[in-house]
């Protein structure tokens, strides 16, 4: 996905989603509509209908603004806040649940945390109106360049590197589980 816009500034500002990204994506946060499934949107089915939305958009090119005021060329991440549910957020307080409902996952080497044990179909996935966005600026002819690395429903959970339930105080849903109605 590639889209050209205008920070409130003026300022010419191009928005990237890899392709790689977006095929990701579409295995995770943009699973369909009617999949009322943990970490799945349910007001967008891709990356370019999200940004189309002009509540998302506005909201997130006044972030990048307020960055590219600072000149500052990093990673960042955003939470923006929908006036309606978005869909289902994939983690949720460690404190709302007993330890016999949680188990430890290790999706990959590098982190780890618990989850909330797939077979528990009755412990549903909560709504969000979270929307996160982690993105990196670059500077391109003098304008901002915006490559999007990861979009989904919910908390900002940080970086996946180490126990992310220790540092974060949240616990996870398997893709597969259902969210609440």
């Amino acid at each position: 996905m590639f889209i050209v816009d205008k920070l409130p500034g003026m300022t010419p500002v191009a928005l990237v989603v890899r392709t790689g990204t977006e095929v990701r994506l579409r295995t995770t946060c943009f699973r369909g509509k009617g999949n009322k499934l943990a970490g799945n949107f349910e007001l967008w089915s891709s990356a370019r209908e999200l940004f189309s939305d002009k509540v998302i958009l506005q909201s997130f090119l006044a972030d990048i603004q307020e960055i590219w005021g600072m000149r500052s060329i990093d990673t960042y991440s955003v939470t923006l806040e929908y006036p309606t549910p978005v869909g289902w957020d994939s983690t949720a307080p460690l404190g709302n649940y007993a330890p016999e409902f949680l188990e430890r996952f290790q999706p990959i080497w590098r982190w780890n945390g618990l989850r909330i044990k797939p077979t528990l179909s009755n412990i549903l996935a909560p709504k969000t109106n979270l929307v996160t966005l982690i993105w990196e600026c670059k500077e391109e002819n003098g304008s901002p360049v915006v490559v999007v690395h990861s979009i989904y429903p919910g908390v900002d959970v940080g970086e996946l590197e180490g126990d992310v339930t220790l540092r974060e105080g949240r616990v996870f849903f398997d893709w597969s589980h259902p969210g609440e109605l």
